[in-house]
């Protein structure tokens, strides 16, 4: 496949002010993280790197989106298009000029069995996939339309994406007559980096939280076992207390809060 180097294009609108910088900060889960068969059609050598690294946490980051596969045998002629729409917006904004999927499969009875062994299926395959990295796509769109082919006009601009990576240009009427936008990989990979930089910090302190909870959880029952109601007061855990250092009581306290405020986040969110 070849890429062309052209240069990015720009949107003709200003940037919003409304945003979310911090909208991919949040990890987007995925029902399987199993590792995708097949690479970016960016041809960029660090989106493999980053989209293993969001396979590993389970981020819907780390997919592959199948390129649209346009096709005459597209029964639909406003499909077709919408295909082919998409297909040239989504090489538009990765500088590359992949000619798509292609489907050859005949899904009509009509039509001739389709050949899947022997060596005239090897040289023309009924179906070839192409496809890009989904942390190409904003994060925004991803939270609420991971599987599809458009959204609607009204959510970027209610979400600040219009003239934010979006452009007239990306624009398309839907089959059912509403003004929408391709889905496209208007995210540039210097943002989707360093979102993965804090998804990746954030879950490392929740792996931190839950060790922390687990080991006073443990340490409350040994001390349940061990203590006798008759010879263990509050003046007694008081004492046993001012005989800690500075730094282990803190670190005592400190372990105690993120118990507290685990229990009350656990009871907020049942």
């Amino acid at each position: 496949m070849s890429h062309t180097m052209t240069t990015p294009e720009k949107s003709t609108r200003p940037h919003s002010a409304f945003r979310d910088p911090k909208a991919g900060f949040v990890k987007i889960p995925v029902a399987t993280s199993s590792r995708p068969r097949r690479g970016c059609c960016c041809g960029h050598s660090e989106c493999k790197i980053v989209s293993k690294a969001w396979v590993a946490l389970g981020d819907i980051r780390g997919a592959m989106f199948q390129l649209p596969a346009v096709s005459d045998q597209t029964r639909k002629r406003k499909q077709r298009e919408i295909k082919a729409g998409r297909l040239n917006r989504i090489n538009a904004h990765l500088n590359t000029n992949s000619e798509g999927s292609v489907d050859r499969r005949n899904r009509s009875k009509e039509g001739p069995p389709m050949l899947t062994r022997g060596e005239e299926a090897k040289k023309t395959p009924a179906r070839h996939v192409e496809c890009f990295a989904a942390h190409h796509i904003d994060p925004i769109i991803l939270s609420k339309f991971q599987r599809e082919d458009t959204v609607p006009l009204s959510f970027l601009k209610e979400n600040g994406l219009w003239g934010n990576g979006f452009t007239d240009a990306d624009k398309v009427k839907h089959l059912d007559g509403d003004m929408c936008c391709y889905v496209v990989p208007s995210y540039s990979l210097e943002n989707t980096k360093h979102d993965l930089v804090h998804v990746q910090r954030h879950e490392e302190l929740n792996d931190l939280i839950a060790k922390v909870v687990e080991r006073r959880k443990v340490k409350h029952q040994l001390r349940s076992a061990n203590n006798n109601p008759k010879t263990t007061t509050p003046d007694m855990n008081n004492a046993k207390r001012q005989k800690l250092s500075s730094s282990a009581a803190y670190t005592d306290d400190l372990e105690a809060a993120i118990c507290m405020l685990h229990e009350q986040l656990e009871a907020f969110t049942k």
